[in-house]
């Protein structure tokens, strides 16, 4: 068989292996091609600002409504793609939005606000591909305006004795997508947090806000910290706030029992 018919016969195998192996989901099957894959729209509930700017530019991932391009239906490229959709899915369904509890939809509002402010949303991957999903200023400004109203609204609670039980409750509920005791991640190792001194995580990068300080975390300091962290250190980069009262003592007291080595 001379060069040129050899070389098509190939791309016709590899072609129909790949449409044949596109039907296995080793990761998962992401339904990529099932129109509106589910009945919730998505992120119903939010302003039309934010619903918009998450339709164009997280929804192929963090929904049931994914776009999918043609070449997904080819391995190995579909088994990425459905790994991340996947993936995305399990931490934040757009689509099921309304079913998340109000705290719940709190912490993943100041979770979108983090992780796109510093740019790791969305993927550099899906940006490469994707030119318009790149957030924009104004994009961060709509967001930053929505968790801000959320998170300063007026609780009224009777604050009652410490409940370092509740506390870890709260804290793996809303603290662990950026911290947690034992390493550093988004922000530093909470790990002997309480009765240290601020910016000095081992191997951390703090903000430069948070470098010109100089106090303890105390239990008053912490109180004011998940408060309102843009008034106690302005300019700092976290983008959270606990404005229960009775939650902030409970967390405290739980990171008070978790000394430093």
């Amino acid at each position: 068989m001379s060069r040129g018919p050899l070389v098509l016969l190939s791309c016709a195998v590899a072609l129909v292996l790949s449409i044949t192996l596109g039907a296995y989901h080793p990761f998962g099957n992401a339904r990529m091609y099932e129109s509106n894959n589910g009945s919730d729209r998505i992120g119903s509930q939010l302003p039309s600002p934010v619903q918009s700017i998450l339709i164009q530019k997280c929804a192929d991932c963090h929904s049931n409504h994914t776009r999918a391009p043609l070449y997904g239906h080819f391995a190995p490229v579909s088994w990425l793609m459905e790994r991340d959709i996947v993936r995305a899915r399990s931490s934040m369904d757009l689509s099921a939005w309304s079913s998340y509890p109000a705290e719940e939809q709190r912490v993943l509002l100041a979770k979108i606000v983090h992780e796109t402010n510093s740019g790791e949303m969305p993927p550099l991957q899906y940006r490469l591909v994707h030119w318009g999903s790149r957030i924009t200023d104004s994009d961060l400004q709509v967001f930053r305006t929505l968790t801000s109203n959320v998170d300063r609204a007026p609780v009224m609670v009777q604050v009652g004795s410490a409940d370092p039980a509740h506390g870890k409750e709260l804290f793996n509920k809303q603290c662990t997508g950026c911290h947690s005791l034992s390493q550093n991640h988004e922000g530093p190792t909470l790990q002997g947090v309480y009765g240290r001194s601020v910016g000095i995580a081992a191997g951390f990068a703090y903000s430069d806000a948070l470098k010109k300080v100089r106090f303890v975390w105390d239990e008053a300091a912490l109180d004011r910290w998940l408060s309102d962290p843009d008034a106690f250190v302005p300019g700092n980069a976290m983008d959270f706030s606990v404005p229960n009262p009775q939650s902030r003592r409970d967390i405290i007291s739980y990171l008070r029992q978790n000394p430093g080595n």
